[in-house]
């Protein structure tokens, strides 16, 4: 259990997001303290996706507030919000196919708020995640869903991020990769990186979580504890909304 004195790492107050006008995002507040993994779980359609991108300015947003580590990060571009600490995994990877698996990782170090301590983060992703060293030569776009994946999530950790934001990162993964996965955000977790993860499988990321948040229609409707995860006509009526 995170204590309640751990510093505050984000604050998202307000926060909007409208495309040519239609609401995605309609007034959602959170917060993440320092070591916490927290949930945002919600059907498709809901803003998931549409909150991660509000706050690393991916896409116009609003918001009273918007704060990591206590900066404003409105009006940032991403590559600043980048390198104040916060690290988005969007949905689908986004790696460089044509480049190899080292070269993704070392384009993950060009966003460092402190190059020391290179070497020995390279070292834990590479025991997180073993395939990406047998396949250190390889052209990234050779990789499976999975091996990708497990590629943007360690190119992520080195960047050295005081969050680490995915996006659906089990998404179209076999059920063994997605053990894999969770497996490995429990472990950045322990290590002291706090983790905001938005996902579709309810139950897991429930019982993973410190809290998980609701999201329907563009806003927060509950919060869940490690506990409900065991409930399945909650999970179901907070996923659902009915």
């Amino acid at each position: 259990m995170v204590s309640t004195e751990s510093p505050r790492i984000l604050t998202v107050s307000d926060l909007r997001v409208s495309y040519r006008g239609v609401p995605a995002v309609s007034g959602v507040s959170f917060h993440i303290d320092a070591g916490e993994l927290v949930g945002i779980i919600g059907p498709n359609g809901a803003g998931k996706s549409s909150t991660l991108l509000g706050i690393v300015n991916a896409v116009r947003s609003d918001s009273s507030e918007t704060s990591l580590g206590g900066v404003d990060l409105r009006r940032m571009p991403p590559e600043r919000v980048a390198r104040t600490g916060l690290a988005l995994v969007p949905e689908g990877h986004h790696i460089f196919g044509r480049l190899s698996v080292r070269d993704n990782l070392r384009l993950g170090s060009t966003a460092r708020r402190d190059p020391r301590g290179l070497e020995e983060d390279l070292k834990w992703v590479i025991e997180l995640f073993p395939i990406l060293d047998e396949f250190a030569n390889r052209p990234a776009g050779l990789l499976s869903g999975g091996q990708q994946q497990q590629l943007a999530i360690g190119r992520a950790l080195l960047a050295n991020p005081i969050l680490l934001a995915l996006d659906e990162p089990s998404l179209g993964l076999s059920p063994t990769v997605v053990d894999t996965v969770f497996a490995a955000i429990a472990r950045i977790r322990e290590r002291g990186t706090a983790v905001l993860l938005v996902e579709q499988r309810a139950q897991q990321t429930v019982a993973a979580a410190d809290r998980t948040y609701v999201l329907n229609d563009g806003r927060i409707v509950m919060d869940l504890a490690p506990a409900d995860a065991a409930d399945s006509a909650l999970l179901m009526k907070a996923y659902l909304g009915s």
